[in-house]
């Protein structure tokens, strides 16, 4: 079983007022994106795979509140040092959440982040993993 993904984004609205009724959103940074997501499910957990280029461990925030992990990330202030031609991969902050199933184990979930890729793993719950093929005895 697949967890439910659901989006959270800055409306369409609040984009398009800072468009049109102020500066330019993208001149000055503040674009928010929605990183591409991969979840796999494993016999004895899953694991969700975030793409995240050029985002510290530092500015990842994760939480969990009543079956919901939500994942975020906010930069407060960016100051460029150098003068970018083209910029096609910036997160200036995201939101997204994802209904844990119940048979994972909250406890032991656990996130890591390498070479621009946030891992988190959620294992299953020790009754719900499937040990595969047995024989039952017969008393």
């Amino acid at each position: 079983m697949i967890p439910t993904v659901f989006t959270t984004r800055k409306s369409q609205d609040d984009l398009l007022d800072k468009l049109f009724n102020g500066d330019s959103f993208i001149g000055k940074h503040e674009f928010t994106s929605t990183p591409d997501v991969n979840v796999i499910e494993y016999n004895e957990r899953f694991e969700l795979h975030m793409a995240l280029p050029g985002v510290t461990k530092e500015e990842i925030n994760l939480n969990i509140e009543e079956n919901v992990l939500t994942i975020s990330m906010e930069r407060k202030e960016i100051k460029d040092e150098v003068q970018y031609l083209k910029k096609e991969f910036f997160i200036n902050g995201f939101k997204r959440a994802f209904n844990i199933p119940d048979e994972v184990n909250q406890d032991k979930i656990e996130a890591s982040q390498s070479n621009g890729v946030l891992t988190v793993v959620m294992p299953k719950v020790e009754t719900a993993v499937n040990k595969g093929p047995r024989n039952i005895e017969v008393k």
